[in-house]
C-alpha cells in the first residue's frame, strides 16, 4: 500500500494536468535511467540527487524536495545545470517545533552569553555548516543546553562534544547528525546527551503536510501561478542575468 503522501501527492499532480512516473527504492543508475524522460523530480529524504545523477539528466528543470533540508542533494550541480530546488519550508514545522519543546523550553534572546538554551533553526547551507563550533560555544553561557531538530552538520559534533566535557554546555538534544546513522558514537554515549534518529520529519503528520505542499507548490509553479520555497532562485537569476552573460 502506497503512503498516504504519496496517495495525495500523486491526485494533486495528476489532477493539475501533470503525467506522473512513480518509483521508489531506485539505485543511482535506475534513477539516472528513470529520469532521462523528466523534467521534474520529487523526492524524499532516501533518494541521493548527486552530480553525477544531475548531470545525466539532460531534460530534468525541477527538483522539489518534501522536506525543509535539501542535503541529499548537490545544490550547487543543480544551479550551475539551470535547475530549480524547491524545498516544503513549512511542511515538518510543527513536528519539529513539538520536537524541540518536548525536549526543552528556549530562553529568548539572541545574546549567547545569555541564553540558558540554544535551539537550532535553519537549514544546511554553507553559509550555516558548523554554525555552532568551538568559537560560538565559548561565547555561550557556561551550563547551557542546547537542542538541535533542524539539520546535521548545522552544529560542530566535535566541538559540541568538548563543550560537554568541559561543562560549558551541560545537555544537549539532537535529532539529527552530520552522517545518519553516525559512525561514531562517543556523542551519542555522552551522558547528557539525549539522541533520537531523524523522528520529526518522520511524523505521519509532517510526511503528509510536506508531500502535499512539494506537489502544490510544482503544480503552481507549472501553470505560472506562483513560485514557492525556491532555494537556488537568487542564484539561477544572478546567472542567467545580462550582465553576467560573456
Amino acid at each position: 500500500m502506497r503512503p498516504p503522501k504519496l496517495i495525495t501527492g500523486m491526485k494533486i499532480l495528476q489532477d493539475g494536468g501533470l503525467q506522473v512516473v512513480e518509483k521508489q527504492n531506485l539505485s543511482k543508475e535506475e534513477l539516472i535511467a528513470k529520469l532521462q524522460d523528466c523534467e521534474g523530480l520529487i523526492l524524499c529524504s532516501a533518494t541521493k540527487v548527486t552530480t553525477d545523477v544531475i548531470n545525466a539528466a539532460e531534460k530534468l528543470q525541477v527538483v522539489g524536495r518534501a522536506n525543509t533540508g535539501v542535503d541529499n542533494m548537490d545544490l550547487e550541480a543543480a544551479t550551475r545545470k539551470g535547475i530549480l530546488v524547491m524545498n516544503t519550508p513549512n511542511g515538518n514545522s510543527l513536528s519539529a517545533v513539538e520536537l524541540t519543546c518536548g525536549h526543552s523550553a528556549a530562553s529568548p534572546g539572541g545574546d549567547l552569553a545569555l541564553c540558558d538554551f540554544i535551539t537550532v533553526h535553519t537549514p544546511l547551507l554553507p553559509s550555516t555548516t558548523c554554525l555552532l563550533n568551538d568559537s560560538t560555544f565559548a561565547l555561550c553561557k557556561k551550563g547551557m543546553r542546547m537542542v538541535n531538530c533542524s539539520c546535521g552538520g548545522i552544529v560542530d559534533e566535535g566541538a559540541l562534544l568538548q563543550a560537554l566535557q568541559l561543562g560549558q554546555c551541560t545537555g544537549a538534544a539532537l535529532d539529527v547528525f552530520t552522517e545518519e546513522p553516525p559512525r561514531d558514537s562517543a556523542l551519542m554515549d555522552h551522558k547528557n546527551v539525549i539522541s533520537c534518529p531523524h523522528l520529526c520529519a518522520s511524523t505521519k503528520e509532517a510526511q503528509s503536510c510536506c508531500g502535499e505542499e512539494i506537489t502544490v507548490q510544482s503544480v503552481d509553479m507549472v501553470k505560472g501561478i506562483s513560485l514557492v520555497g525556491v532555494m537556488n532562485a537568487q542564484a539561477l537569476t544572478s546567472a542567467f542575468s545580462p550582465h553576467t552573460k560573456p
